[in-house]
């Protein structure tokens, strides 16, 4: 719901004020995590709050638009992803070596499993770099069309599944019992799996309906709000 007013918000931006944003965000959402993992106070929630995505969506519409990255190889970025997914643990666990401390060692797990985790970022930036190279050409229109609702079904899924109380309200509903034989488990497993991609679906089907009614109902008010917003920004990009 937030998309069209960030991406009116970014469209006021010149690339020297987004890219300020951008280094400014890393500093604060990432680097400082990273290197005092022991403070929880800019993390927010592991990186699935409402401001990491944001923060997200800034540096995606920063490639987006200037066309970062065009035109270089692909094969460049897919090595440096490899060393960054092996790096990531070199450095801590030196430290726990030459020092027997089992703080560095916590730290190079908080590297890992993190969404903010400064190599999971860079990498993820690198992977997003190299679909935007990539060109899908399917000649039918089925083909792409089931691309499209799986792309924004494993979407909604992915933001559904990680909020902590929805996780744990669908695995225990789908609890595997430990009795269950090797064909058995692997069987309930994949079911389990399937449907709960399939619920999370529905409820981002149902999410779509809702909202569309929603802005179509309001959508006075909502151009008032944005007209209000686009001035209240104006004046503040003005003042910078």
């Amino acid at each position: 719901m937030l998309s069209p007013i960030i991406r009116d918000v970014i469209n006021l931006l010149d690339r020297k004020i987004h890219s300020l944003i951008i280094f400014c965000g890393f500093i604060l959402f990432v680097v400082y995590y990273n290197f005092f993992f022991f403070c929880d106070n800019l993390n927010f929630g592991g990186s699935t709050g409402i401001v990491w995505f944001i923060y997200l969506y800034f540096c995606a519409s920063y490639i987006q638009r200037y066309n970062v990255g065009k035109g270089k190889r692909n094969v460049l970025r897919y090595i440096l992803c490899a060393f960054l997914a092996l790096g990531s643990e070199v450095p801590f666990i030196l430290l726990y070596v030459f020092t027997k401390r089992s703080i560095f060692f916590e730290g190079s797990t908080i590297f890992n499993s993190v969404y903010n985790s400064i190599f999971v970022f860079i990498s993820s930036i690198l992977f997003f770099l190299i679909f935007t190279t990539m060109r899908l050409d399917f000649k039918s229109i089925h083909i792409k069309k089931m691309i499209s609702f799986l792309a924004k079904g494993s979407f909604a899924v992915y933001l559904i599944h990680e909020n902590k109380y929805m996780r744990t309200f669908l695995w225990n509903t789908m609890a595997i019992n430990i009795s269950y034989g090797p064909l058995t488990f692997v069987a309930y497993w994949m079911i389990s799996v399937i449907s709960i991609y399939i619920f999370c679906t529905t409820v981002d089907w149902i999410r779509q309906r809702l909202e569309k009614y929603l802005f179509d109902k309001h959508q006075k008010n909502i151009n008032l709000i944005e007209e209000k917003l686009q001035k209240i920004i104006n004046s503040i990009l003005i003042k910078l």
